[in-house]
């Protein structure tokens, strides 16, 4: 039987085996980085969008089949560069400090 990979943190002297996750597992921890970097995203966009102004544009006055509110068209660029850049920052600072996607890590 071959081996799939070696442990790092085992001892030099002996090499333990090292199980890969199936394709379901990583679907799921694949879910559960998902969900908890939507959470800082939607919370980013909601304090930029409350931030700018167009808040009411950008929850409630949107609807199908009518063209973009003025200030969400002049805003909406700066707004969505502001919420993948904490997008980006937060999933930086998560495999900064855990190595490895949090989904992976569980």
């Amino acid at each position: 039987m071959e081996q799939q990979g070696t442990n790092l943190e085992a001892s030099p002297w002996e090499a333990a085996p090292l199980n890969y996750a199936g394709f379901w597992i990583r679907v799921f921890a694949g879910l559960i980085d998902f969900v908890i970097l939507l959470i800082p995203f939607s919370v980013a966009v909601s304090f930029a969008a409350v931030g700018m102004n167009i808040w009411y544009s950008f929850f409630f006055a949107l609807r199908p089949g009518q063209p973009l509110p003025e200030d969400l068209v002049r805003k909406g660029p700066a707004l969505l560069s502001i919420g993948v850049s904490a997008l980006i920052l937060f999933a930086g600072f998560i495999l900064h400090f855990w190595k490895v996607p949090t989904g992976a890590a569980l």
